[in-house]
């Protein structure tokens, strides 16, 4: 899709493709951050491409010198050109260049380098940049760009938690305090749908933690929410699958209780 034509179709197909294709979609949004004026379409094709180069082609360095050859007139109010500098210093030299953005900036730093690693499956320290990001603040405290900022992070970086074939119980602690956050952020931040779909991130996490009665209410409230907005089928089949592996969870917890003999007897449904 060309740019010209329709960018937020253009920005749909490059975010839905980043991932199999890094380096064409790379390519497809330098060639348009060379031709754009609009600094709202620079702010978001800044985005991606940082995202793509850190997080997929692993090479910061050449988005740096992308954005240092930047005709920085083209964005001499933008922040967001001020942010992509800051997080791409820091995965070039451990520099990041922040001392003359303002606290809520300063976060939102945080939040994407903090994204980023988290992408390059660096948990643990994904998680030190995400409570640097939150520190000493509430959801309320946040505006709301930051507020979303942390947010996505912190759904993000629950799920490369929960995506670990074996965890400790740091790395569990820190699963649902990444999927607890992104919930608290994105009632801030979001609609009903980011809410319900954040209650479903943290009844996941809850199950990968062997945690079934816990993940149980936020499942529930999953549904909950889904049904005061509509009833949409795509996310009730979400939250009703959910709601069945914590009811089998449960269930298999229950099972373990009985002694050999009775447990012959508890056969699994064939649905699972």
């Amino acid at each position: 899709m060309p740019f010209k034509t329709d960018f937020d179709a253009f920005m749909s197909e490059c975010w839905q493709h980043h991932e199999e294709n890094p380096e064409q979609v790379y390519a497809q949004l330098e060639t348009a951050l060379s031709e754009v004026e609009d600094v709202t379409q620079i702010e978001r094709i800044f985005a991606l491409m940082l995202h793509t180069a850190i997080g997929h082609l692993q090479c910061p360095e050449q988005f740096l010198t992308c954005l240092e050859h930047f005709d920085e007139r083209k964005v001499a109010e933008s922040l967001a050109f001020q942010r992509s500098i800051a997080v791409a210093r820091y995965f070039v030299d451990g520099t990041d260049n922040m001392e003359l953005l303002e606290e809520q900036e300063q976060r939102r730093v945080y939040a994407l380098i903090s994204n980023e690693l988290s992408a390059l499956v660096q948990l643990e320290l994904a998680s030190q940049w995400l409570v640097k990001a939150a520190l000493g603040m509430t959801p309320n405290d946040a505006e709301g760009p930051l507020a979303r900022a942390i947010a996505i992070t912190a759904n993000n970086l629950a799920c490369q938690y929960e995506a670990l074939a074996e965890r400790t119980c740091m790395e569990t602690s820190k699963m649902l305090e990444a999927a607890t956050l992104a919930l608290d952020y994105w009632k801030v931040a979001g609609g009903w749908m980011q809410e319900e779909r954040a209650e479903y991130r943290l009844a996941m996490s809850l199950l990968k933690a062997d945690k079934p009665q816990e993940a149980k209410v936020h499942a529930e409230r999953c549904e909950d929410i889904c049904q005061q907005h509509g009833s949409d089928a795509l996310e009730l089949f979400h939250a009703h699958d959910l709601l069945m592996q914590v009811h089998f969870h449960l269930s298999q917890k229950y099972k373990a209780k009985l002694d050999e003999e009775m447990q012959q007897h508890c056969k699994t449904s064939s649905l699972t």
